[in-house]
């Protein structure tokens, strides 16, 4: 056997609770829902009849952004700009952050070691970028001492220059 104990308060009021099976008393309430205007009429209408093309022309946009996703990594690649290093000596894998809409962008550089066992040191990070359309808060790093499978941020903030909305790429 067993004793449980409770302590309860002077003032507790105890109600009845509804033990009865079945779905709560609120899911009863009647919600207001709008009428079907003509437009959401004729828009399902639309959707209906023309069910399959809209489909298949989903499907198509679909493999077009599949396709051009995989033209721009091969093109990457190509110009050595991908996101692994090529040197066994020194596997690095890094990605670029950029947080921000306005004319000061926060860029955070995401360097890690791919290395099994080897730490990476002696490493330096610079950005190259047009100096007429961004200027750089600080452009120059030595990066620490990489352990193997920690991902280290690089933190620099970037103005935009340009009053056109003109852009160019930063490596």
């Amino acid at each position: 056997g067993g004793l449980i104990i409770k302590i309860l308060k002077r003032t507790a009021v105890f109600e009845d609770k509804d033990t009865s099976p079945g779905p709560p008393l609120a899911q009863s309430i009647k919600l207001s829902i709008p009428k079907k205007t003509k437009l959401y009429v004729d828009q399902t209408l639309r959707e209906r009849e023309n069910a399959v093309a809209m489909h298949r022309a989903f499907q198509m946009d679909l493999y077009r952004l599949r396709l051009r996703a995989a033209r721009e990594y091969a093109k990457a690649l190509e110009a050595s700009m991908a996101p692994v290093s090529a040197d066994l000596q020194e596997p690095l894998k890094m990605n670029a952050v950029v947080q921000g809409i306005g004319p000061v962008f926060k860029l955070t550089l995401n360097v890690q070691n791919t290395s099994a066992t080897r730490p990476a040191i002696n490493l330096y990070v610079s950005f190259l970028y047009d100096e007429h359309l961004y200027s750089v808060k600080r452009a120059f790093f030595k990066v620490p001492m990489l352990v193997p499978g920690l991902t280290y941020p690089i933190v620099t903030f970037v103005e935009s220059l340009s009053d056109r909305g003109a852009s160019d790429t930063i490596k």
